[in-house]
């Protein structure tokens, strides 16, 4: 099977970007609903999920994973 995982922008990406930081901070607090950045440990749940055998018939699957973000952005 092959899906594939599309996710969110983490706070570890804001930090190789310092100058913007602060901007995407505020942007992520007022406008997300979740409120926050990502993490990479429910990515990595998700990716054991998928690679186990509990998957089942999903396949030819996008999942995203981004806490409401690309909700958010319609």
């Amino acid at each position: 099977p092959v899906n594939t995982i599309e996710q969110a922008l983490s706070e570890k990406q804001v930090h190789a970007r310092a100058e913007f930081k602060q901007k995407v901070a505020d942007f992520i607090s007022n406008n997300l609903p979740m409120g926050k950045f990502g993490w990479p440990e429910p990515v990595g749940d998700l990716v054991s999920y998928l690679s186990s055998d509990r998957l089942g018939i999903l396949t030819g699957s996008c999942i995203v994973i981004d806490g409401g973000q690309s909700h958010s952005m319609i």
